[in-house]
């Protein structure tokens, strides 16, 4: 509990001094994301990612019950945005939209816009590229796109509560997003993949 309360107050530092910040994720792999803190929520905050070099790039967001450790980065991309005279990245959600993970996926996957969705956590290197379809009482529905930029026919269902951080923008998703085209109409996919009974996983 005491770690968990050490890494909120460097979120709100990092979100109220606008500076950059490591976020490390439990699990096997310790995904790392660099960059600003854009919003906190309960369930989840908002981080705008930026490349190797430094510059802006894709908006993540990151469940807070899955972050393991919080830090001040010493990566010189920290320097970037201020060398180049850029203004640090806003972003118009709050906190209403990260108390909850439905509101999270609504928010990003507005429009039909690409998400990436990964399980970090309950399922290291499992990933799920797609545009958002519909989110019942247990599963969030994906249409997904392969790396060829082609659509699948059916969709693809995640559990809420497994999700660890959701991606919108950057350049892959948008590139990919280029060469894919709109997402096909719902009436045009075969419904929903065959998946296994399970009990009620809810996002409460």
């Amino acid at each position: 509990m005491k770690h968990a309360q050490l890494n909120s107050t460097r979120l709100v530092k990092a979100l109220d001094y606008r500076h950059m910040v490591d976020v490390t994720l439990k699990g096997r792999d310790a995904h790392k994301s660099r960059g600003y803190v854009l919003a906190m929520g309960g369930k989840w905050i908002l981080v705008h990612e930026t490349t190797a070099g430094g510059a802006p790039d894709e908006t993540v967001a990151i469940r807070r019950k899955h972050i393991s450790h919080v830090a001040k980065t010493k990566h010189f991309a920290a320097r970037t945005l201020e060398a180049r005279k850029l203004q640090v990245p806003q972003s118009e959600l709050g906190m209403q939209d990260l108390d909850s993970t439905r509101a999270v996926l609504k928010a990003l996957g507005g429009g039909g816009a690409l998400l990436s969705v990964l399980r970090d956590v309950a399922r290291p290197d499992s990933m799920v590229v797609g545009s958002l379809v519909e989110i019942d009482r247990k599963r969030a529905w994906l249409l997904e796109v392969t790396y060829r930029g082609r659509w699948k026919r059916r969709m693809t269902g995640v559990k809420p509560r497994h999700i660890s951080r959701v991606i919108s923008g950057g350049d892959y998703l948008d590139q990919l997003a280029l060469v894919a085209g709109p997402c096909p109409p719902e009436g045009a996919t075969g419904g929903p993949a065959p998946a296994e009974p399970s009990p009620d996983d809810s996002d409460r």
